[in-house]
């Protein structure tokens, strides 16, 4: 997708791609027979910067037009409980990104470790100031000079909030640093999916209390959001209009069934309210 100002890339891993063509195969689209897939991440943008409808070019300025876009990379993985596998793999997906020539790259929720108990999520739990995953992803940022968009769990230190984590949005900068607050997701995803799995976030899991927004250059103010958050348009209409954000993030992890019944819905539906593509 291009226009104006910005261009995103897919960048799936090899697992992921496998799965699309098996879908082909099939005559299916978007689900592969897994029960969570954490490949999800959409970027909304703005129509008068990103992504320029016909009626909003002879707005914009001649420099604007002539500007090469700026290149940013949508991953797409598909997580397990193996920790380390899934950042090689991010790695990889990282490495490509760069060979594409993006300034930033958006990796999904959850993208380090799918788990399947509390106890996998008590496991990688971590500090953003220097936990593991945050550190590999500091120096994949220095390495390859890139924007890193990336969920990470969080070990809640409030005493009130022991036991649990914050399902937190990170965001680092092309040198290695993490850039401004960090995205704790505000609603949790607690539900009976039926024929499904039954899913209790807030069993294990503190909800943040405040929207995040990240200035990025040659991209814009980016407006960050997780996940379940995508059912409620008031997120949006903060990030949009009270926040000023140019390009909004939904890094997710929904279930197989509720992610073919409302995930391109939902995004619609959010992206119309906020005039954005």
């Amino acid at each position: 997708m291009k226009g104006g100002v910005c261009e995103i890339v897919r960048v799936p891993s090899d697992a992921f791609a496998a799965g699309e063509r098996r879908c082909r195969r099939r005559g299916r689209r978007g689900h592969c027979g897994v029960e969570f897939w954490n490949v999800f991440l959409t970027v909304f943008a703005t129509p008068n910067k990103a992504f320029p409808t016909v009626s909003a070019w002879p707005t914009m300025s001649a420099a604007m037009r002539e500007t090469p876009p700026t290149r940013v990379a949508v991953a797409q993985m598909t997580s397990t409980r193996d920790v380390e596998a899934n950042l090689r793999c991010a790695a990889e997906l990282c490495a490509r990104a760069k060979e594409k020539r993006c300034h930033a790259i958006f990796l999904p929720e959850a993208f380090a470790c799918v788990g399947a108990s509390k106890k996998d999520a008590d496991d990688v739990a971590e500090s953003i100031a220097d936990g593991p995953v945050v550190r590999r992803m500091k120096s994949l940022a220095r390495e390859h000079g890139l924007w890193i968009s990336c969920c990470v769990a969080e070990r809640c230190e409030e005493e009130a909030q022991a036991g649990k984590r914050y399902n937190s949005h990170v965001m680092v900068s092309s040198s290695g640093d993490v850039h401004g607050d960090t995205y704790r997701k505000i609603h949790l995803f607690d539900a009976d999916v039926p024929g499904g799995a039954v899913l209790r976030e807030s069993e294990y899991t503190a909800p943040g209390t405040s929207l995040t927004t990240h200035e990025v250059p040659g991209l814009g103010v980016v407006g960050a959001s997780i996940c379940y958050d995508l059912r409620f348009p008031d997120v949006y209409q903060a990030l949009r209009f009270e926040r000023g954000a140019d390009v909004i993030v939904v890094p997710s992890a929904f279930t197989k069934k509720t992610g073919a019944a409302h995930w391109e819905t939902l995004l619609r539906a959010r992206a119309i309210e906020t005039q954005c593509y």
